[in-house]
């Protein structure tokens, strides 16, 4: 859907625009800090649904909305 409307390619496709493409779904799916977006990303196996090549923490969200 992401694709389909065009945010994918507003954010880009590389890390940086994943992990801003994953914060805006895990506050569609549900309020919470950086750390409980980490941890919905285990959940919901984020990574491999965004085609992520390697894992990420609550530092690194924090510095993707830097």
């Amino acid at each position: 859907m992401a694709k389909e409307i065009g945010i994918e390619e507003a954010l880009g496709k590389d890390f940086q625009g994943k992990l801003a493409l994953w914060q805006v779904m895990a506050r569609v799916i549900g309020q919470g800090s950086r750390l409980s977006a980490v941890r919905l990303a285990q959940v919901h196996a984020a990574g491999d649904a965004l085609d992520m090549k390697r894992g990420f923490d609550e530092n690194n969200l924090y510095d993707n909305l830097a």
